[in-house]
């Protein structure tokens, strides 16, 4: 059994924001704990020996082009990774590898030019951004980690710290004996074939682990946090990857196969989450060791961001579809007095088979399966019981909604989907340390305990759904909406446009499932020859990897 088969991935992944989507401004709260989770690794920082080549090209920039200004620092930087892309290209015979920066302005310059055997280096990899990837998408990373900095004084140029010196250091003790390097080839207009190679099995990305290993060493240091890189900041990032090689440890243990491409899965959701794994159909227990509970609970809020941010952006999607549909200004009374309440009871009833009627608390007590009112001992009966193979649960939840093309059914299982959470997270609000950690970091903003509040109100006032989802949608959805539209001052790029109590569609939205980081976790665990993946895709912990987890645990009081 795959553990991906119990993922929620019934949804396009997508890194926050991407493309302006995020019209309720949740994206906020989402990057607030990824960075703090995982800070210096981005949703497009996927490659491990980025961060020591880029930490090189800068000092190689500055010690032989000793740019005075910023456009030919940002100069020297593309010359150097243009014949970056080359030599990994011909490491790989002219397929790249994954995650390779500029590789179709590569590819495009390898076709053309190979029967020569000597590439033009003047091309740019990235057409939008002369930094290329330092620039577009490193840059920031190495800065945030202390690895790189601007003095006021070089006039936009970028220089390394003391710490990025130590591992630009290393990449250069890696590439030292090629001849790209000896020859002082980074500033040529030309490349020839075999030095691009030759430079290539030195320099490449999938090189890290067998060429001298010179950088392998300091980037794990970095990474996790340890020698000159031991930071508070740095705790989070070390805890994390030790979590993310104990579920794949957990998983091998159990002989359930996990995919490459499947750490967000199975790490967040499976792990963090519900605390389970599933082999076939049997649930196993999962438990993070103690010194990474607390850092498990943290990605756990994350997850329950994301289900929150899912399920009120099924409801914009939704109201949006109607508003398309009846090509008429409508008024939010006007859309959910329009719904059809029979089939929504129907829907919801699927998953809670003892709903009835549509008061709000009837929902949620049939949520908890008690049909009486929430209260402390429920909510964290509920949590324990409700797993991955529970009839109802989120990720059965968010499937059938991904699914469904009913307007009315994509309204009930949202509403349902809040409600589950509520259920489920009801006993930590305000008593949990670590929520009250979490709150700070969505605060001002749109994130659950804004819906919770809203679910304790209509609960108090004996509400009926109908009320509930008018209030929910004016105060936090629309207005939500409205908010973000005028703090971007993007007023002509609207979902929607809000009259008084008039709505008119402007354009249709899909909600994304947005990047938790996992899978570049796993990337650069792999990158650094802790995770093993096979030629079918599977993923294994590494006998390195199987050491440094268990040497750190130790470290931090594990057994």
């Amino acid at each position: 059994m795959r553990a991906d088969n119990y993922l929620p991935q019934w949804t396009e992944p997508a890194s926050a924001e991407e493309g302006g989507r995020d019209p309720l401004g949740l994206a906020r709260v989402h990057d607030r704990i990824t960075e703090w989770l995982v800070p210096g690794i981005t949703t497009q920082t996927h490659r491990a020996r980025y961060y020591s080549y880029y930490l090189w090209a800068v000092g190689d920039v500055n010690a032989i082009d000793a740019p005075g200004r910023r456009h030919e620092f940002e100069e020297g930087m593309r010359r150097r990774e243009a014949g970056f892309v080359l030599a990994c290209l011909a490491d790989h015979d002219g397929d790249g590898p994954a995650a390779l920066v500029g590789v179709r302005q590569g590819e495009r310059r390898w076709r053309s030019q190979f029967q020569s055997g000597s590439f033009r280096t003047d091309f740019q990899p990235l057409p939008s951004m002369l930094a290329g990837g330092y620039g577009q998408y490193y840059g920031g990373s190495l800065y945030n980690l202390g690895l790189v900095h601007t003095p006021v004084e070089a006039n936009g140029v970028d220089r390394l710290t003391p710490l990025g010196q130590t591992i630009a250091a290393a990449f250069s003790v890696a590439v030292a004996d090629t001849e790209y390097i000896k020859e002082g080839m980074q500033g040529l207009p030309e490349l020839g074939l075999a030095t691009a190679q030759d430079y290539g099995k030195h320099a490449c990305l999938c090189r890290l682990r067998s060429a001298t290993k010179a950088d392998l060493g300091p980037l794990t240091d970095l990474f996790f946090g340890m020698g000159e890189h031991n930071r508070p900041e740095a705790v989070p990032r070390r805890e994390t990857l030790l979590l993310c090689l104990d579920a794949v440890s957990a998983a091998n243990k159990h002989k359930i196969e996990v995919a490459k491409g499947a750490f967000d899965a199975l790490v967040v959701s499976c792990c963090a989450f519900y605390g389970h794994l599933l082999r076939g159909k049997r649930s196993v227990r999962y438990g993070a060791p103690k010194p990474l509970t607390t850092c498990a609970q943290r990605w756990r809020w994350l997850e329950l961001h994301r289900y929150t941010s899912y399920a009120l952006e099924r409801l914009l999607s939704a109201l949006l579809t109607r508003l398309n549909d009846a090509q008429k200004r409508m008024s939010l009374d006007e859309f959910v007095r329009d719904l059809d309440w029979g089939k929504m009871s129907q829907t919801a009833r699927e998953f809670a088979p003892g709903l009835r009627g549509a008061d709000l608390r009837g929902w949620v007590g049939a949520v908890l399966g008690s049909g009486g009112a929430i209260s402390e001992q429920g909510s964290l009966q509920f949590d324990r019981s409700h797993g991955l193979s529970a009839d109802l649960s989120e990720d059965g939840l968010g499937s059938q909604l991904a699914e469904s093309d009913d307007l009315n059914e994509q309204v009930a299982l949202s509403v349902l989907l809040l409600l589950t959470l509520y259920c489920r997270f009801n006993h930590c609000r305000g008593r949990d340390p670590r929520w009250m950690e979490n709150a700070q970091r969505g605060d001002g903003e749109l994130w659950f305990e804004v819906v919770a509040r809203r679910i304790d109100d209509h609960l108090s006032k004996k509400a009926n759904v109908a009320q509930f989802l008018v209030d929910l949608l004016d105060r936090d959805v629309l207005d939500g909406h409205e908010r973000m539209r005028f703090e971007r001052g993007k007023l002509d790029a609207s979902w929607l446009e809000r009259d008084g109590a008039m709505l008119t569609w402007q354009r249709d939205y899909r909600p994304p499932w947005r990047s938790s980081k996992m899978e570049n976790c796993g990337t650069i665990l792999e990158d650094l020859g802790l995770l093993h993946v096979d030629e079918d895709g599977l993923v294994e912990v590494a006998p390195r990897g199987a050491a440094l987890r268990s040497r750190l645990l130790a470290e931090m009081g594990e057994g």
